[in-house]
């Protein structure tokens, strides 16, 4: 069988520092969008094989600050993934295979 799959999530800004001088007081909001297809017992074989991709819409977005602008004069962050795609392969042994 094969199998689509998507997720889609959507995180509303966030204040993520205690200074609202800093650049990164608040974290936008952001939508994310990943992809999966799986085809299971591929060709009729024990081989499963699976197609991926996060991020799909391929939004840069913020996922820690360090909050230390207020103190230190400057604050780091985080990014979260990019768009990422790739390919998984399973091959089942004995009982699990078909």
């Amino acid at each position: 069988p094969i199998d689509l799959s998507a997720t889609y999530a959507y995180v509303g800004t966030i204040r993520a520092g205690a200074s609202t001088q800093s650049p990164y007081a608040e974290m936008p909001g952001h939508p994310l969008l990943n992809l999966n297809l799986n085809w299971n017992g591929a060709f009729q074989t024990p081989l499963d094989i699976s197609l991926f991709a996060t991020n799909v819409l391929n939004k840069e977005y913020t996922t820690y600050v360090s909050a230390t602008y207020s103190v230190l004069g400057f604050d780091s962050r985080m990014v979260g993934t990019p768009l990422m795609f790739g390919t998984r392969l399973r091959y089942n042994f004995g009982a699990y295979a078909q």
